[in-house]
């Protein structure tokens, strides 16, 4: 004679739990929070991190005024900086920069960061083209470093969708001159 034994409640409730939380995984359909963040925020946060000194290779380099450039449809901040420059024998110079990169997304911290930022355009007031590479490789290595260290825009907690923040980034947009950052359950 076969015995059978129904099994106990709490076994199937786990087993319940189990496959909804299987078919809430694999769903394409996982609930999202869009984030908006102004620019006027993000200029805001960035007016704070700045002047900056660094120095690197003998010469000392200064990062302040920082103009935050977002363009409709990319999925990158830009950023123009002003710069002062002070290299070994030549002198202390005065000029602009910009650099840009791509937005990643660090949970742990809430932030937003620029991932590998670069400068693609160094422009020193009263330097030589021919010598402008000794001032050029202190910036670029001050200012990428600096860049991809600190944080863009940080989430302070403030509403809902930022108390979120430790979902995982799915998207960044630049839509309307406001950065727009899809957020998604991290499993």
């Amino acid at each position: 004679m076969l015995h059978f034994r129904a099994p106990t409640p709490a076994p199937m409730r786990s087993l319940a739990l189990a496959a909804a939380v299987l078919l809430f995984a694999c769903s394409k359909d996982r609930p999202t929070v869009t984030i908006t963040v102004k620019k006027s925020d993000i200029q805001q946060r960035l007016d704070a991190k700045f002047p900056v000194t660094k120095s690197k290779f003998l010469s000392d380099v200064t990062l302040k005024n920082p103009r935050v450039v977002l363009e409709d449809g990319s999925d990158t901040i830009g950023m123009d900086l002003d710069v002062e420059v002070a290299v070994p024998v030549l002198g202390k110079f005065t000029g602009s920069l910009r650099a840009s990169g791509k937005i990643s997304y660090k949970f742990e911290d809430k932030a937003f960061y620029l991932l590998e930022p670069s400068v693609e355009q160094i422009t020193i007031d009263g330097l030589p083209e021919d010598k402008l590479e000794k001032a050029r490789k202190p910036i670029e290595v001050v200012a990428g470093n600096y860049l991809r260290t600190h944080p863009v825009y940080e989430f302070q907690g403030r509403n809902l969708k930022e108390l979120t923040a430790e979902y995982v980034l799915r998207s960044v947009l630049v839509e309307s001159g406001e950065l727009k950052a899809v957020i998604a359950p991290p499993f």
